[in-house]
């Protein structure tokens, strides 16, 4: 009996249950040979579109739907008893019986025709508003007025249904949108909170060895540089921290209220690839001048972690296409993880100048190398996914989990790729305890102009 499964999407399963058993008291309890209800989302003056949701006997005809015809190409006499009552319902959407006294319908065979009283045709108006028709007839008698009474009463409760069902979905929908959004603003807070973690443990470690080194002379300049070059870092995300809470108050204020009646489209909302209002733009640059303050920060914490670091940076490599901000988070975040993996008297590298030949052209890399302990086969499928940790969930060493998420997300945006390998191939040499990860982050190279 349910029919139009587009604008049954649209309806809740108990708005169609009790039209079912509203159309079976119309034909079980009064008799009516045929019954349907008819919804409209749209009102379009010069042709409503009425769409069936439950029709009696759904045997009799085989819609179809985006024309509203039988098979045969005649429009059903109960879509076009429909319609026609639509357009005469008067602009004010004030409720009245409405009786069809009009010609029979010459679309059907003769014993089937519509006659003059025998059948009956109901607007579903609520607040004004028309939702769409009930219709009804019978061949045996004509309705009494008792009867017309009770199918007013049966088209009201169908109206008020309709009107509610409606409002609940556009609550419904703005619930949904509500948990979007926070979802996403969720999502920026762990982004930022988790970008703020490095900086704040190179300050750490600079101000460590700023107390054990402090003098008079300059010695400790690099050490100095490297505690500016970090705040400059840290202010720089409180301020888009604070960019965003205002653009998000902003937005906020500037909604208007909503018509439920209307039940806007709902919203896609798409989660920023890192902070709100910081889009990628793509540059020519060198490698080399991006990794050079990255290499002398990380000098300094493995100093303090009793590791060694290698940095093998060749000269005059070819220019990059990347984001400068952009590039540079994703090798801070592959270096600082290399440091905070690699154990005691370990060994962390960084070397660029890779290349690699695909049909879109030519790929430049950098490689961040460490010997710790490696990455289980279990765990490398999953080891981008946010707040994925794998076996280092249960390790004595914290984190986050979304260092290697972000780094991802980042280097796609940038028309990138980022490798992983693990085992390390030389991890078989005797000399190496463990197994080791490489990191290796490609990049497009810049078109000679």
């Amino acid at each position: 009996m349910p029919h139009s499964p587009s604008l049954l999407a649209h309806s809740s399963s108990e708005f169609v249950d009790l039209c079912q058993s509203q159309v079976a008291l119309l034909t079980q309890g009064l008799g009516a040979a045929w019954c349907g209800v008819y919804l409209t989302e749209d009102l379009v003056q010069s042709a409503p579109k009425l769409i069936p949701i439950v029709v009696y006997p759904d045997a009799r005809e085989v819609w179809s739907w985006e024309e509203g015809k039988t098979q045969e190409g005649e429009l059903s006499p109960l879509l076009a008893l429909s319609q026609q009552h639509l357009l005469d319902t008067p602009g004010s959407h004030q409720e009245q019986d409405v009786i069809n006294e009009r010609e029979p319908f010459t679309g059907e065979p003769e014993e089937e025709s519509f006659q003059p009283g025998y059948q009956v045709a109901r607007p579903l108006i609520y607040q004004e508003g028309v939702m769409g028709l009930l219709v009804a007839g019978r061949r045996e008698r004509k309705w009494t007025p008792e009867e017309l009474i009770q199918i007013d009463r049966v088209a009201r409760t169908l109206a008020i249904a309709r009107s509610l069902d409606r409002q609940q979905r556009w609550y419904r929908q703005q619930l949904h949108k509500q948990e979007n959004l926070r979802h996403i603003q969720q999502e920026v807070l762990d982004n930022l909170l988790h970008q703020l973690r490095n900086p704040m443990t190179a300050l750490r470690t600079f101000s460590k060895l700023l107390l054990k080194r402090l003098r008079f002379d300059d010695a400790n300049r690099t050490v100095a540089e490297g505690i500016v070059r970090e705040s400059d870092r840290l202010q720089g995300f409180l301020q888009q921290l604070d960019d965003y809470f205002k653009t998000v108050v902003t937005e906020s204020s500037l909604l208007p209220p909503a018509d439920p009646l209307l039940l806007p489209a709902e919203d896609q909302l798409v989660a920023p690839y890192l902070l709100p209002g910081k889009a990628i733009v793509q540059e020519s640059l060198a490698l080399e001048a991006i990794l050079q303050p990255l290499i002398l920060s990380a000098q300094t914490i493995a100093q303090e972690r009793g590791l060694t670091l290698k940095a093998v940076i060749p000269a005059r490599l070819p220019l990059v296409c990347a984001d400068p901000w952009g590039i540079r988070e994703v090798l801070s975040n592959l270096i600082d993880n290399a440091l905070k993996y690699t154990p005691r008297g370990g060994c962390v590298e960084i070397e660029a100048g890779l290349t690699r030949s695909t049909p879109h052209g030519t790929l430049q890399g950098v490689a961040v190398r460490d010997n710790g302990l490696g990455i289980p086969l279990g765990d490398r499928e999953r080891i981008f996914e946010r707040h994925y940790r794998g076996v280092q969930e249960q390790g004595e060493i914290s984190g986050s989990g979304l260092g290697l998420a972000i780094a991802k997300n980042l280097i796609e945006q940038m028309h990138g790729e980022i490798e992983l390998v693990s085992p390390n191939p030389d991890a078989a040499h005797p000399s190496f305890q463990n197994p080791g990860t490489t990191f290796i982050v490609w990049l497009p190279i810049a078109p000679i102009i």
